[in-house]
């Protein structure tokens, strides 16, 4: 340890020396030149325990010996916010505690063995990667007034919108306000179809991929003929879907335009997971006679609305194992 000490000296017939005072200066360790009370220097590659800068061990061996190190002003411990902890807690697997103390209310952040951080808990839940909890206080997002000051979003980001006084959250393509009257919640699951029996129109190939951003509707007209022949749109049911724009959306162009008599569609809607539908519904020799397009409020992508009409169309109860079929042009049920 290194001291300054003052001597002072005088001379009566010899020399008098006392000892004025002592002060503690900065101590080096493995450096000649430190720059605080305490200076440590290593030159260590890794964190090996021989290569440790500093340690601090509990030789206690019960579950309440503790590796800390204690920050105080001045007062006596345990006085408020006079003294300060930080270290290892043996009472959680060496959780990192912070606080006026380790393990109790003065205990304000805990970071356990598994990587869960809690705030205002002593137990931050296994499933959380943060736990906050607290009777009096809430978490303050980020506040901006334009979202695009932020660089290289991430999928998922989320901050406050002072401008449009809601959160917003980064979906990956977009910003999404959370607060608009025009959102709406996304259907827990999918929709898919897919064309078969048909491999092209006009030489146009048709995708089989499926797609999430489907519906429809069922409107039926009237007067309804007897006899077989071919279907027409006043006795058909006409089905209405929504879809984004996809591979297949030139091939619905081109069956417009030229009246092209398609085989099978199916559409089936799933539980988030599910690989089998909960519902679906078949139209078989089906043309397209409407189409239309438009932006999606809710997306921001190019929409489609297509009204098809089918000879048959089918309808099936995955989870009840219901199902039928019904001819437009022979007016008769069948099976789906």
């Amino acid at each position: 340890i290194m001291k300054k000490i003052t001597i002072t000296c005088f001379y009566l017939s010899a020399f008098f020396c006392s000892v004025k005072k002592i002060e503690a200066q900065n101590v080096g360790i493995g450096t000649t030149n430190p720059l605080s009370r305490i200076h440590l220097v290593t030159g260590a590659l890794n964190d090996q325990v021989n290569s440790q800068g500093l340690l601090i061990e509990n030789n206690n061996t019960s579950n309440t010996g503790e590796a800390a190190v204690v920050f105080k002003n001045a007062g006596t411990l345990g006085m408020g916010n006079k003294a300060w902890h930080i270290g290892a807690n043996q009472n959680r697997n060496f959780a990192l505690s912070y606080g006026t103390a380790f393990l109790n209310s003065g205990t304000k952040m805990l970071l356990d063995s598994t990587g869960s951080l809690g705030l205002g808990t002593l137990n931050p839940d296994n499933s959380a990667l943060v736990d906050l909890v607290s009777v009096d206080k809430g978490l303050l997002l980020p506040r901006l007034t334009d979202t695009t000051v932020v660089v290289t979003p991430a999928a998922g980001l989320v901050m406050y919108n002072q401008a449009t006084k809601s959160p917003n959250y980064y979906d990956g393509e977009k910003w999404n306000n959370l607060n608009g009257s025009k959102n709406i919640v996304p259907l827990q699951g999918s929709i898919t179809y897919s064309i078969t029996g048909t491999a092209s129109v006009g030489g146009i190939a048709i995708d089989a991929a499926p797609l999430a951003a489907i519906d429809y509707s069922n409107l039926s007209f009237g007067p309804r003929t007897t006899g077989a022949g071919s279907f027409k749109v006043e006795n058909a049911d006409s089905i209405i879907i929504y879809k984004e724009f996809d591979g297949n959306s030139i091939v619905f162009k081109r069956a417009h335009i030229g009246a092209n008599t398609l085989s099978t569609m199916e559409i089936s809607q799933f539980q988030p997971g599910a690989a089998t539908p909960f519902y679906s519904v078949k139209l078989t020799s089906f043309r397209v006679h409407s189409q239309s397009y438009f932006i999606s409020e809710t997306t921001g992508k190019l929409t489609e609305k297509y009204g098809l009409i089918a000879q048959t169309v089918g309808f099936k109860d995955w989870v009840n194992n219901k199902s039928f079929s019904y001819n437009f042009s022979t007016l008769a049920f069948g099976t789906y």
